[in-house]
């Protein structure tokens, strides 16, 4: 009996090592296979996917990696009002476009969008260290239709859980194999989310069974790498508001018109870096 707690101390450090060793594997893993430069700016322009229901709305998904932190920034305006975003970055080739309306209703819905998808990499919820832990949280949009979300996580750690277990192979969410290697350009940025109380007809679909309202998928972008700061910075100290009506001022300045090509700069609500930073 006296050897028992012995053999307990004994087996709790071994148990430990074996956890220490595999981790220190991972990391290592990680740092030979993800030799690639990341630093950088990176943006997609998001593209209205149903306008019928969302309206035409005007944003773009924006990242920032430096110094070892992967900042993420997603704003738009005019989309649907008072709803709840999901959002991600996928594996994908394109964006949904109409020929992808199978059923022929003038509307893409997840079911019909996801066989353009090659699964669900990044969520951009509440918690970027993990594909599951912040699960769920997102903003909702102002009454306006606007919408701002940003945060950030270390660069190592969103990169180690994506080349984690994947402990439920059935559902949406993909992993990356030790050998690949991580990197942001031509992946696809999805929003999806409209109010409860739009009409939506019979032929709408989600896929396991989740909810159409919070699963209709509103608008996709393409990452690509840009070469400078997106955004212009704004000199008008002029309120944005109208204080006779109590809505946005319409003089333009939000997302103003590009002459760039995808990749470019797109001029999003992120007035200067500094800015862009502080939204996490």
């Amino acid at each position: 009996m006296n050897d028992l707690p012995k053999l307990l101390i004994l087996s709790f450090f071994i148990f430990f090592a074996s956890c220490q060793k595999k981790e220190s594997n991972h990391l290592q893993s990680f740092e030979v296979k993800n030799s690639l430069d990341l630093n950088g700016i990176y943006q997609a322009k998001l593209k209205t996917l149903n306008p019928e229901i969302s309206k035409y709305l005007n944003g773009s998904l924006t990242i920032l990696i430096e110094k070892d932190l992967f900042h993420a920034n997603i704003r738009f305006s005019q989309g649907p009002i008072d709803s709840l975003h999901e959002q991600a970055i996928y594996k994908g080739e394109r964006c949904p476009e109409k020929g992808d309306d199978l059923n022929g209703d003038g509307l893409i819905d997840l079911e019909e969008a996801s066989k353009v998808f090659k699964g669900k990499l990044v969520p951009l919820d509440d918690d970027l260290s993990s594909q599951r832990m912040g699960s769920g949280i997102y903003p909702k949009s102002d009454h306006y239709g606007s919408y701002l979300w940003g945060r950030k996580v270390l660069l190592e750690e969103l990169i180690y859980d994506l080349k984690d277990e994947d402990l439920n192979p059935q559902d949406d969410l993909i992993k990356l194999d030790l050998d690949d290697v991580f990197q942001l350009e031509n992946l696809l940025i999805i929003v999806k989310g409209i109010h409860k109380e739009i009409e939506l007809p019979d032929s709408v679909a989600s896929i396991r069974n989740q909810d159409m309202h919070d699963t209709f998928p509103i608008a996709c972008g393409m990452i690509k790498r840009i070469s400078k700061v997106p955004g212009i910075i704004d000199h008008d100290n002029g309120s944005r508001v109208n204080p006779n009506t109590d809505e946005p001022n319409q003089d333009g300045s939000d997302f103003p018109e590009s002459d760039y090509n995808e990749g470019e700069d797109y001029g999003n609500l992120t007035r200067n870096l500094n800015e862009f930073l502080l939204v996490q």
